[in-house]
């Protein structure tokens, strides 16, 4: 066997409860080629971190009055008075004399043999086999002896430990084959105890009845010279009992609920001769180890009945197995020495034992013993369940979470049936978000986007606010009217005009426009009305005369008004004295002379150049003016060449429509003055163009915020949105700061007047929509990503498909299946060529 630690001794074999401590007592019924009788008491401790093979002794042996048959190790509860006594418990003995003792463990871990031995009481007549502490009450122990009495004693005060009254096993008319064997009590009630005879006999005990309360036997005779007993570790009902019989080697699983119909509910069958030992764990109650008289040592599956692994055969069999009850997989044996100059072996395994390689020895000259392994390993057919999921928890799209539970049941048969529960919940981490993005939602299917602005703008400062601010300006009815006023030039605009009250009808307007239009018309022609013959088309109406009765006329006359009448003479304005005319035609001089000459020949662009040659700029604008659309605009090039002031510049590039160079040359910090003049003198189809080339100066400049608020008056979603992203991903950006961003670019499409989304959004709304997803808003996730044109983006048409594949009730019935970005390929198996062998 492949074992972790051993030592050469034959001996009874007792855990610790709560330490790695492993005691062993010589064994009753071995004699070594001295015939020695001596017994002794050992405790080694279980080092598993140390390379050494030797088990290390701890503290110093003990020596005992009497080889043992059993020995038992108990824990008393923790912060107790005995515990704080004695803190690494009892160890009790039982002798081949009939009797029991109790050491101080403690004592023996201090090497101090002298003062651990607390008591020795006899009260048997014969060997005690059976001895077990119980596990829910520590200051009870239980002997039963070969008389067939079973004895509880109390060992709270362990120097003086006192026995109840015994259980009689046997009645008047049974004999030697009432010897007890074993014994164990129940871990889950602690006022029931079992016991086995070598007779074939089990009986349950009720402590608090002080009598059996049932008798096992099985009806088909196969249950004989029981040898061992253990209780289900968690099921009160379920008990396992061994046969050392060699003709019956069986370990039986009864059903206490059952038992009266005097059959097992299960059998474990595998064993060549009689089962001398067994232990259920305590860690996975579906392994059972069981050691019998063929030399083998097998691990078994309780549920199912089959051997999962077995330890190769040695020289000798082991008599004793235990599981550890702090280590999960490790157990113990001990095994009868064989052979000149043998002795027993104490062995402490673990599961990988069973799954180890066969060995064969090699009788080496100098007489020593070599081992190699003589085939492959096997693994175990099952993982305990130590290094099984007890629970478990993962996270699917959409943040469902599904978790199991694994537990265990007690089947109809009494037998151990693992059960499982998977629970399927969905989890919301981001409350804050869920309600942003349906307000949001909200507000964009009430076409409430300019409120929702409004609400922005009220709830946000600096920056955040100035950019709500001109997002607002996209849903206003006079757009630039409102920028201008934000770029601070709201006293200088003109009153918004108001419709004045009119107390005509709408048709008696009608006619009256229609009648002052005539009577200006008129006024321009030199005439009254519609004199000189002429219709108000302007064409002659000779049936004028013929179309009105001379009577009727002359009737019609009105009186005309009245001459105004001319003003005094006083009143009116004196010309100039003859002297002062003469004054003035003297400093005139010949500039003078030069551009009447040139007027009265009609010569504008000499009496223009005379004009600038004398400074009189403003008679040369005037005169240029005469001269046609190309003379003025040239005088008033020069005109602006020799002003100085820099508002010139503007006056020049409206005047001249040069607004491409006003954006290049106007400094940045005078930005808002720049958009100010191309909102108000730049046409419509050139002013997207304009805000664009400003903002990107202003990029280049390191203006990003106010580049973004020309971006936005020029309705360029993918330039405000690089640099909004960019500015969020050079932080840890927070899933607000997310929504956030994903409000300013739906508004800035919107309001832009785009139909669909751009592209450059595809990737900030898959992963808003994943977030949302995650969230279980899946309708809210599906709207978004038909916002945005995939073209070719491939997160978002994996986001539509497993959204839609979701089933989630949110998604339109109606709504066509979305298309994966990939090709899909029909993958077929072939069958080979005949002649081409498969591999």
């Amino acid at each position: 066997m492949a074992s972790l630690k051993e030592a050469h001794r034959s001996a009874a074999l007792a855990f610790s409860p709560n330490a790695s401590y492993l005691a062993a007592g010589t064994v009753a019924g071995a004699i070594d080629m001295s015939f020695s009788t001596t017994s002794t008491l050992e405790v080694f401790k279980l080092d598993f971190s140390s390379s050494s093979h030797e088990l290390p002794l701890a503290g110093q042996a003990v020596n005992a009055p009497e080889r043992f048959h059993r020995l038992s190790w108990n824990a008393f509860a923790l912060g107790s008075p005995e515990q704080e006594k004695f803190p690494h418990g009892l160890i009790a003995g039982g002798l081949a004399d009939g009797s029991i003792a109790l050491w101080d463990a403690q004592q023996i871990l201090r090497g101090r043999p002298e003062s651990a031995q607390l008591a020795k009481e006899t009260k048997h007549h014969g060997a005690v086999k059976g001895l077990a502490f119980n596990q829910l009450s520590p200051n009870l122990l239980a002997s039963g002896g070969a008389d067939g009495d079973i004895i509880i004693w109390d060992v709270a005060n362990p120097r003086k430990p006192t026995a109840f009254p015994p259980l009689k096993s046997r009645g008047p008319s049974q004999g030697a084959g009432s010897e007890i064997a074993n014994i164990a009590w129940n871990r889950k009630v602690q006022h029931i105890l079992a016991s086995c005879t070598v007779g074939g006999s089990v009986t349950v005990w009720d402590l608090k009845k002080q009598q059996p309360v049932l008798n096992i036997r099985d009806s088909s005779g196969r249950l004989r010279r029981c040898s061992s007993m253990q209780w289900h570790p968690t099921l009160s009902t379920l008990l396992m009992v061994a046969c050392e019989d060699d003709m019956s080697p069986v370990i039986q699983l009864w059903d206490l609920r059952s038992a009266a119909a005097m059959t097992p509910a299960r059998e474990l069958l595998g064993h060549n001769k009689g089962v001398l030992a067994m232990s259920w764990s305590g860690h996975d109650a579906g392994l059972l180890l069981s050691s019998a008289k063929d030399h083998r040592t097998v691990l078994w599956d309780v549920a199912s009945g089959e051997v999962l692994g077995e330890v190769p055969a040695g020289d000798s069999w082991d008599f004793d197995v235990l599981w550890s009850p702090n280590n999960p997989g490790v157990f113990a044996t001990s095994s009868y020495g064989t052979g000149e100059g043998s002795s027993g072996k104490l062995r402490v395994c673990s599961l990988a034992s069973f799954g180890a390689s066969p060995t064969t020895e090699t009788v080496n000259d100098d007489f020593s013993m070599t081992s190699a392994p003589a085939g492959p390993a096997t693994p175990l057919k099952r993982a305990p369940a130590w290094l099984k999921r007890p629970a478990g928890v993962a996270f699917g799209f959409g943040n469902r979470l599904v978790s199991f539970k694994n537990t265990s049941r007690q089947g109809q048969a009494g037998e151990h049936v693992d059960a499982g529960i998977v629970t399927l919940s969905h989890v919301a981490t981001e409350s804050e978000l869920i309600g942003r993005s349906e307000a949001f939602e909200q507000a964009m299917n009430e076409n409430a986007l300019a409120q929702f602005c409004d609400y922005k703008v009220a709830n946000s400062d600096g920056e955040d606010q100035e950019t709500w601010f001109y997002l607002r300006i996209l849903f206003e009815a006079e757009p630039k009217r409102h920028l201008l006023e934000n770029l601070g030039f709201h006293d200088a605009l003109p009153p918004e005009p108001q419709a004045e009250p009119s107390s005509l009808s709408s048709v008696d307007a009608a006619a009256q426009s229609l009648e002052d239009a005539h009577l200006h018309n008129a006024s321009l022609a030199g005439g009254d009305g519609f004199g000189d013959g002429l219709s108000p088309h302007g064409e002659d109406n000779g049936d004028f005369f013929e179309q009105q009765d001379d009577g009727d006329f002359f009737d019609n006359l009105q009186p005309s008004a009245a001459p105004t009448p001319e003003k005094p003479r006083s009143e009116q304005a004196e010309p100039p004295s003859p002297a002062v005319m003469r004054g003035l035609q003297e400093e005139a001089g010949e500039s003078e002379a030069t551009i009447e000459r040139a007027l009265y020949i009609g010569n504008y662009t000499a009496a223009v150049d005379a004009c600038i040659k004398a400074n009189r700029m403003a008679d040369a604008l005037l005169i240029a003016d005469l001269a046609g659309r190309d003379e003025l605009m040239r005088v008033q090039q020069m005109y602006m060449k020799k002003q100085p002031s820099p508002y010139m510049r503007v006056v020049k590039a409206i005047q001249g429509n040069d607004f491409v160079r006003l954006v290049k040359e106007r400094p940045l910090d005078q930005w808002k003055e720049t958009l100010a003049v191309l909102c108000s003198h730049s046409n419509s189809d050139e002013f997207q163009g304009l805000c664009d080339a400003l903002a990107r100066r202003l990029s280049g400049g390191g203006l990003t915020h106010a580049a973004t608020l020309c971006w936005i008056c020029a309705a360029k979603v993918d330039q405000a949105l690089h640099v909004w992203t960019k500015e969020l991903l050079s932080k840890q950006a927070s899933v607000s700061e997310l929504q956030e961003l994903m409000e300013r670019a739906v508004v800035l499409t919107q309001g832009g007047g785009q139909p669909q989304a751009s592209p450059a959004l595809g990737d900030l709304v898959a992963q808003y929509s994943t977030i949302l997803a995650s969230q279980g808003r899946m309708h809210l996730a599906w709207d978004y990503l038909h916002m945005v044109a995939d073209n070719g983006n491939v997160a978002l048409l994996e986001l539509r498909e497993r959204i839609y594949n979701t089933g989630s009730a949110d998604i339109p019935q109606d709504a066509p299946p979305p298309v994966l970005p990939y090709q899909q390929e029909s993958v077929v198996a072939q069958t080979p060529p005949a002649g081409i062998d498969n591999y």
